[in-house]
């Protein structure tokens, strides 16, 4: 009987400390042959594998797992064997050395990792030995952190879809996650009738990431909804298979809109009437821009500018640009709607007055369904 003399112990400390983006560590066991001289052939082959059992393989751990892995080597051969652990998933890559010192009959071998495994991830461990070629291995998966939502928000209240203006006929679901999600939305009607759906995929979750989606306000078959309340739901569903839904509540209305400021422009010396008294004056300029309304030896005088609006004018106001000739009071100015297409502007200078009218101008908005 003899027993196999140990590894060189410069061998067992290089074993014991390697460590790399990889990192191995080597099982020394202390192997006894009991025979007539006889020594372990390189090529034997195991009677009985060791087996990995716990996690379990397959297993679905939760994120931030420990590293701990149980290797039964009760029916295993004496042998030196070699264990690796290795997770890949987003940014982690991680190793674990381990040195066991194991003969022949050990019931199990505990290895643990210095640090934490960070999901989601894909870890695998490999228990193989050098002499006999017993080989195990184990794959899991590691699950990333639940999710949740920082914020969510709709770009508007309402929309008015129902007139494909361009004008808000669309709304912007934003959102941000605190984690990597695979992500879904949704409509629904008042009624709860599911009205449009879409997949948007796995989303990322890291760096405050500002997520968005446009409903367009139409249906999923293309048609244009109906006026009412509309909820938009947004789903994140993790790495670890928990989901979270927000909703928020948008308005699908009609109405008016008044768009920006339209003019119109008339010059002094275009009045549509000029109505001078006893002793007034009505002098146009040379160039025809301007009249001068001269009442100062006569009793009065009015002039009245015309202007067509389109149907649809809504806001309408007036300016007048000119100057007063003579005297401190300025002439009288007034306007009014005629009809729901004519609007006139009256200038009225009064006994002992002089006022010079270069322009009169009105402004106005047009009223637009939407």
């Amino acid at each position: 009987m003899f027993i196999a003399q140990m590894l060189a112990s410069e061998n067992f400390r290089a074993a014991k400390t390697a460590r790399s983006s990889r990192i191995w560590g080597k099982a020394l066991l202390v192997a006894a042959v009991v025979g007539a001289g006889l020594t372990p052939s390189p090529t034997h082959a195991a009677t009985t594998d060791p087996v990995i059992t716990a996690p379990a393989p397959g297993t679905v751990l939760p994120n931030r797992w420990d590293g701990s892995v149980t290797v039964d080597l009760s029916a295993a051969p004496s042998d030196d064997y070699w264990y690796s652990l290795e997770c890949e998933g987003g940014p982690y890559f991680s190793g674990v050395a381990a040195l066991h010192e194991h003969v022949a009959g050990d019931p199990s071998w505990s290895i643990s990792a210095d640090e934490y495994i960070v999901g989601p991830a894909t870890c695998e461990a490999t228990v193989r030995g050098g002499e006999t070629g017993a080989y195990t291995s184990a794959r899991w998966t590691v699950l990333g952190p639940s999710v949740t939502f920082d914020a969510v928000n709709v770009s508007q209240s309402e929309i008015f879809p129902i007139i494909r203006d361009g004008y808000a006929d669309t709304v912007a679901l934003a959102w941000w996650m605190t984690a990597d999600a695979t992500v879904t939305t949704e409509v629904r009607d008042d009624l709860g009738r599911a009205v449009k759906t879409a997949s948007l995929g796995m989303l990322p979750g890291t760096g405050g990431q500002d997520h968005s989606w446009t409903w367009d306000g139409l249906r999923q078959d293309g048609t244009v909804v109906t006026p009412g309340d509309y909820t938009l739901t947004v789903t994140a569903t993790g790495h670890d298979g928990i989901s979270r839904s927000a909703t928020k509540t948008v308005t699908a209305a009609t109405g008016i809109r008044e768009s920006g400021w339209k003019t119109s422009r008339r010059a002094g010396a275009q009045a549509s009437k000029v109505t001078p008294k006893r002793g007034c004056l009505s002098i146009y300029q040379e160039r025809g821009r301007s009249v001068t309304l001269d009442c100062a030896r006569g009793r009065g005088s009015v002039a009245i500018w015309r202007f067509t609006l389109p149907v649809n004018a809504a806001s309408v106001t007036y300016s007048v640009r000119g100057r007063t000739v003579c005297c401190t009071q300025n002439p009288r100015i007034t306007s009014r709607l005629r009809s729901a297409t004519r609007y006139e502007v009256k200038v009225k200078v009064l006994r002992g007055q002089v006022a010079r009218i270069d322009a009169v101008t009105i402004h106005y908005k047009v009223r637009t369904p939407i």
